[in-house]
């Protein structure tokens, strides 16, 4: 009765929101006891079966749903109960199995539909896992019931492993042919055709499902799945880890190429400083020897100028010693003639202060000219010397012709062609002649006696006397 209401309760919506597809309906025996056996994708197989079925059917399921306290456990297992499912304890591997098969037996000796999960689980990932031996094989040996394949389709993409809301999409169900195994009858406790009964039920549900096979038990995935989950898990813990600390140690390696990097800042700002600072003592002592050479180049010109000024001087008093010696000579010898003939004495007396004065002006002129005008004077004063031997030559020729008529006479022409010889063709004639050309118009050598003065026209009365 509870049946009844449950399917109508549940089944009813669940055919109307999913719209479930069925192939195979036909081969579900009608009435008898028959063991329905199914691929196990999800929560819901166990609802999407019975709706489509006219008839009754019973799976077993675990006792936790049936034990659950409080209020919500008590609905779940009214839940189950109604619809048709038996609680199996799973805590011993070899007692689950026992539970099951007894269930199985009664409910198969009431002439009912069983229903059963091979693999024993659910599917962790959607393919088909190897069927446990222990169960079906037993309980459809042991009863003799057909067994009838069927696999559920897309089931775990409406409410997957974990998911408590299901996906409206439309599964799928289809249903094989009826399996007869009598030809094992009674060899329920040979393990080798519990094997091959098992196998071949699941290579059956295989075809229909068109499920991936995987030739391990679905228990033993679930536990290698989980076990990979958590070394992924623990991998990206200690993948985390590595990278915190490979952060650590490369901002610790910053940090200290940081560090060293300043400090080789700081060396080579100091060597830059201490670098400066000897260029800067380079440069004092640079500046501090300079001096002392400067005092040396100075006094160096000082001394040299000196010396100059000292053989100027030299030079000055050599030519005031040359000058005077032949004014002297000069002076002698006009003195000489002075005995012979006294109306000679004046004109004599005349040259000699002439030639003072040239020697005065020779040297005064000789402290103002420099070396230049000394050599310009140099050949000035042989050009002289020659055009004066040229005019005592002549007025010794004269005074040879007058010697016989005028003894007294020649003597005194004599003595004024020697000064004269001595005032035209000396030294300090010569000097005096260079000096009066170079020297300035406005200079004391600038008056030299010309041809008009007192001692020319002396000279020239002597010369007239002694022609005639």
């Amino acid at each position: 009765m509870l049946y009844g209401t449950m399917k109508v309760a549940i089944g009813g919506p669940l055919k109307v929101a999913f719209r479930p597809w069925v192939e195979g309906l036909e081969n579900i025996p009608a009435e008898g006891p028959a063991i329905l056996a199914s691929n196990h994708l999800s929560f819901s197989d166990s609802f999407f079966l019975p709706a489509v079925l006219d008839r009754k059917v019973t799976f077993i399921a675990k006792a936790e749903y049936f034990t659950t306290p409080g209020v919500k456990g008590r609905l779940t297992a009214a839940f189950f109960k109604g619809v048709g499912q038996l609680p199996v304890d799973r805590s011993g591997a070899r007692g689950a199995g026992e539970a099951a098969i007894q269930s199985g037996l009664e409910v198969l000796a009431r002439g009912e539909l069983f229903g059963i999960y091979p693999e024993g689980t659910r599917s962790p990932d959607g393919r088909l896992y190897r069927g446990k031996p222990g169960g079906l094989a037993r309980v459809a040996l042991a009863s003799g019931a057909p067994v009838v394949p069927v696999a559920m389709i897309d089931t775990e993409k409406i409410q997957p492993p974990g998911k408590v809301m299901p996906k409206l999409m439309r599964p799928g169900i289809r249903i094989g042919k009826p399996l007869d195994f009598s030809r094992y009858q009674g060899m329920e406790h040979d393990r080798f055709v519990l094997r091959a009964v098992t196998d071949e039920v699941m290579y059956e549900i295989m075809k229909l499902s068109g499920q991936e096979y995987v030739d391990i038990y679905a228990t033993a995935a679930k536990r290698q799945i989980t076990e990979a989950a958590k070394a992924d898990k623990e991998a990206e813990k200690a993948a985390k880890a590595a990278l915190a600390q490979a952060e650590k140690e490369k901002a610790e390696l910053e940090k200290a190429a940081a560090e060293k990097a300043a400090a080789a800042r700081t060396a080579a700002a100091g060597a830059t400083a201490a670098h400066e600072a000897e260029a800067d003592k380079s440069v004092a002592g640079t500046a501090q020897a300079g001096e002392p050479a400067a005092v040396e180049v100075e006094a160096g010109q000082s001394v040299a100028d000196k010396a100059a000024v000292d053989a100027a001087a030299e030079d000055s008093a050599q030519a005031d010693t040359a000058a005077a010696d032949e004014a002297e000579a000069g002076k002698s010898v006009a003195g000489t003639a002075q005995a012979g003939e006294p109306e000679a004495d004046k004109p004599e007396a005349g040259t000699v202060q002439a030639d003072e004065l040239a020697a005065v002006e020779v040297e005064a002129g000789q402290s103002v000219a420099d070396k230049a005008v000394a050599d310009a004077a140099a050949e000035d004063s042989a050009q002289a010397d020659t055009a004066a031997a040229d005019e005592a030559e002549a007025g010794k020729s004269a005074a040879d012709t007058a010697q016989a008529g005028e003894p007294a006479v020649d003597d005194a022409a004599a003595g004024t062609a020697r000064a004269d010889t001595a005032v035209a063709g000396g030294p300090a004639a010569d000097t005096a002649a260079a000096a009066t050309r170079e020297l300035p118009t406005d200079t004391p050598a600038a008056h030299k006696p010309s041809a008009d003065t007192p001692a020319a026209d002396s000279a020239e009365a002597d010369r007239q006397k002694s022609g005639s």
